[in-house]
């Protein structure tokens, strides 16, 4: 439902795992609140002339302020969350660049002459009341928020042209193979992966008496049924597929990666216990992968550029903030740079 610069976005706020139950509640408001075409009389924000007003956005913060405080109780918003911040200042900010990057983008994509269907419309709606709990959940919501259906709907077109565009931009975007092939090199640890299998034992003692069986000759998934306390992969003949270096402990990641198809490793000891490992295969070159993970590399390419993209138009975009909280960021920012001229002065 969401693109993923959305997620990136909203992943900024949930420094808490209890937090992600959250986001639902937080997009659903984002959704409801955006667009507002009317210039009130005070404003939190002025993006490329559109107005944020105050109104929506102190909606906006009052309704996933209360999802945090029902969810982590009511003292969340004053404890700290990251960079000296309190929860409610990190709220704060990102709801606005949330509402800030909405405005942004959806010029953009009148701009280029897109807008949803009323079938796209009625297929997300059906999503959302899924999401919330069925039809009676859904009117509860609408409800509890003074929103009506009709109002309810054309956010949510909104919602789907915005997201028309960023797959539009992301499809029109070119990657040569030689792109590819840099990025591969560029993000190894995302994409290098070895297809291997292990035999976890108790004991070193355990561990080294069957590798000298392997050496001697005995086969290695026999072995990894028979004595391999990995239940999930023993029956298997201890095969554990093809995973990246992060999926694994570093331990195991680090002589898995070092082996050549074929090897096996020496007994390595990690807080399961005592493995012996032994490498299938290995996608170390963008030109040994498969098509399914070339088009994952092109894809993560295309994402990138978008992101480029918006952070671009972003930097671009004729902002004005005028909340209180940006107020104080610009004073602390003057005081910084007066410090460091006296700082500097001093030194000469």
């Amino acid at each position: 439902m969401l693109t993923k610069n959305r997620e990136r976005m909203f992943s900024l706020i949930n420094f808490n795992k209890k937090v992600f139950k959250l986001s639902l509640i937080f997009v659903l408001v984002i959704v409801i609140l955006t667009g507002c075409q009317s210039t009130p009389k005070d404003a939190v924000a002025k993006v490329n002339g559109d107005t944020i007003s105050k109104t929506e956005f102190n909606k906006a913060f009052e309704m996933v302020k209360k999802g945090y405080e029902d969810q982590l109780g009511p003292d969340i918003m004053s404890q700290e969350a990251e960079k000296g911040k309190t929860v409610e200042e990190l709220i704060k900010e990102n709801i606005l660049e949330v509402l800030i990057m909405e405005k942004i983008e959806l010029k953009e994509a009148k701009k280029n002459k897109m807008t949803a269907t009323d079938e796209e419309v009625n297929e997300l709606i059906k999503q959302y009341k899924e999401k919330l709990g069925g039809e009676e959940e859904y009117k509860k919501f609408l409800e509890n928020n003074n929103v009506d259906e009709s109002y309810f709907k054309e956010m949510v077109k909104k919602e789907k042209t915005i997201e028309k565009y960023r797959e539009d931009y992301i499809n029109k975007t070119e990657v040569t193979d030689e792109e590819a092939k840099k990025f591969f090199d560029e993000n190894k640890d995302a994409y290098e992966v070895v297809k291997a299998s292990h035999i976890l034992v108790e004991t070193e003692e355990e561990a080294k008496n069957i590798l000298e069986r392997i050496e001697k000759g005995e086969d290695f998934k026999a072995l990894a049924k028979e004595k391999s306390k990995d239940e999930g992969s023993a029956k298997e003949g201890g095969d554990l597929g093809y995973f990246t270096k992060d999926k694994m402990v570093p331990e195991f990641s680090k002589v898995a990666f070092s082996l050549k198809p074929g090897e096996v490793s020496e007994v390595v000891k990690s807080q399961h216990g005592y493995h012996i490992i032994k490498v299938e295969d290995k996608i170390d070159k963008y030109d040994k992968a498969n098509d399914e993970m070339k088009d994952e590399i092109v894809q993560g390419i295309k994402v990138t550029r978008f992101q480029e993209h918006l952070e671009k138009m972003r930097d671009e975009a004729k902002v004005d903030i005028y909340t209180e909280e940006n107020k104080k960021s610009e004073d602390k920012s003057d005081d910084k740079k007066d410090n460091e001229k006296k700082e500097n002065k001093k030194a000469s």
